[in-house]
């Protein structure tokens, strides 16, 4: 079998014996066309629970940089070379193989094995469904106030289908007080 693989590859990577078929494209001659590449936008992934089930979202800027939530309680502002190791690691890469694919771009060095050291617990902890607050969990993240953080898009949005409630939660921001609109009938929904 090694042989078969061996003499295929080989075949893959020599020129064309015929000069009017074009040769393969390097990244299907190798194992990068197999690598997940990082794209912006928003990445859900789904941690089953007994009983439920939990969101971890990564969305990237244009820029690369990201936000890594976790049912967008938890929120981590990444920069570009940490959003694209989180999301290696997200996609289920072993470290190894995101070191060589980041080795590609970055080359080698000790700061980038203790980024994907760190970057790779950090998922651990807010893919880990024992854990209520894995950022708790992690004090050698840099802490930054409350809102002091740019965003180009809201973390999350809440839509009020109604604010009638009859649990009467002393804690809920939803109290009768609060909002005195009445809830909307059915024919005006309708």
């Amino acid at each position: 079998m090694v042989n078969l693989r061996t003499n295929l590859r080989q075949r893959l990577r020599a020129p064309s014996a015929f000069p009017s078929f074009p040769s393969l494209p390097s990244s299907l001659r190798t194992n990068e066309a197999s690598e997940p590449t990082l794209s912006p936008g928003l990445h859900t992934y789904r941690i089953d629970l007994y009983g439920g089930q939990r969101r971890v979202h990564l969305r990237v800027d244009p820029d690369g940089s990201g936000v890594l939530f976790r049912d967008v309680t938890d929120v981590i502002h990444l920069n570009a070379t940490a959003a694209g190791i989180a999301y290696l690691a997200l996609e289920g890469l072993s470290q190894e193989r995101a070191r060589r694919q980041m080795q590609r771009t970055y080359g080698k060095s000790a700061q980038l094995d203790a980024d994907l050291a760190s970057i790779y617990e950090l998922v651990a902890a807010m893919t880990d469904p024992g854990y209520d607050c894995p950022t708790c969990a992690l004090p050698e993240l840099p802490r930054a106030d409350l809102f002091s953080t740019p965003v180009h898009a809201p973390y999350k949005v809440d839509l009020a289908i109604t604010y009638g409630c009859n649990n009467e939660c002393p804690h809920c921001y939803n109290e009768p007080t609060h909002y005195p609109m009445a809830s909307l009938s059915k024919e005006h929904w309708f």
